[in-house]
């Protein structure tokens, strides 16, 4: 210990008791001698370091332990420590005892003398020496922000800059007859061009259309070639399905191509009906084509003349006297 001291040192040993103070003596005169007259030595029980009244950064060196028999760190916990590093100058230094013992209570010791604020914390066979920061504790530093800049200075920058006499290139000069000519709408395509021809989801060069239009034009040669699945479409409406482009036709051979004249067709109906249907299909062929909405309204209208001429035919019937009434008139 006299070797870790020089003269005009202020010392703090630390005991756990006061017995062990009357049976260190020696070592207490010895460190006096150390220091000498203008260097100061107190000698305080761990219990009374939070009691009494110390100076707070007055010591250059503290000791713990070191007087004690079975030196303890037991007693070493957080609000020890952190009255220690108050008492202990900046660059002082911390010396702690432990016993062999003890060693499977360095780790957990080692972290909370970091957490206390200690560093350059070394462990030995049997003690601990740190050291406290060139700081006090809780001390503050200004920081010095960076100068700023004057925003109307780099605005006048770029003025002075575009004001320069510096010659600028004229950007329609830099094209050409060829970059004006319009091209041709065949090679921008870009769709189909690499492989089977096949159009982009946003295909804007024409391809989508025109594929559209060869998918119809094939659906309509292949449905001229068109064949019956079943087999049975000839038979008549007993024998076709429900979706049979044939329902509603008369039978037919098989292998006849089958074609409808509406003005030679034969409606087996009532007479009245059936007049009066064909006359209105002539009436309108003869100025336009007929379509098949056209045709649905026609039927419905002859639909209804009939339901009337049926109505009237009736209402003539019951007005009429049958045989029966007039007998019984006559008697």
């Amino acid at each position: 210990m006299e070797s870790r001291v020089s003269s005009k040192d202020n010392i703090l040993i630390v005991c756990s008791s006061e017995d062990k103070i009357d049976s260190s003596k020696s070592i207490i005169e010895n460190l006096r001698d150390a220091i000498g007259a203008e260097g100061n030595l107190f000698v305080e029980k761990v219990s009374q370091l939070t009691k009494d009244k110390l100076q707070p950064s007055s010591f250059h060196k503290i000791f713990y332990g070191y007087i004690d028999v079975t030196p303890s760190v037991k007693q070493l916990n957080d609000a020890v420590l952190d009255q220690l590093i108050k008492l202990v100058r900046p660059k002082g230094q911390l010396f702690i005892k432990k016993s062999q013992e003890e060693d499977c209570q360095t780790a957990s010791l080692l972290l909370n003398i970091k957490f206390s604020g200690f560093v350059n914390i070394n462990e030995r066979f049997d003690e601990i020496t740190c050291e406290k920061p060139d700081y006090e504790v809780g001390s503050a530093v200004s920081i010095k922000s960076g100068q700023v800049q004057d925003s109307k200075a780099i605005w006048q920058l770029a003025a002075d800059n575009l004001l320069d006499d510096d010659e600028l290139i004229d950007d329609n000069a830099l094209l050409t007859e060829s970059d004006l000519k319009k091209p041709d709408p065949e090679s921008l395509k870009v769709c189909g061009t690499t492989g089977k021809r096949k159009a982009c989801a946003n295909c804007s060069c024409g391809l989508a259309d025109e594929l559209a239009k060869e998918e119809v034009q094939a659906i309509k040669s292949n449905s001229q070639n068109a064949k019956s699945s079943c087999g049975s479409c000839y038979l008549g409406d007993a024998f076709r399905c429900a979706s049979c482009p044939y329902l509603g036709m008369p039978a037919f051979k098989p292998g006849e191509k089958v074609t409808i004249d509406l003005f030679d067709c034969t409606i087996k109906a009532r007479t009245g009906f059936t007049t009066n249907l064909m006359n209105l299909l002539r009436a309108e062929t003869r100025t336009k084509p007929i379509t098949p909405k056209e045709m649905e309204r026609i039927i419905q209208i002859n639909l209804k003349n009939e339901i009337k001429y049926k109505s009237n035919a009736r209402r003539k019937r019951l007005k009429q006297p049958t045989e029966t009434q007039l007998s019984q008139v006559s008697n």
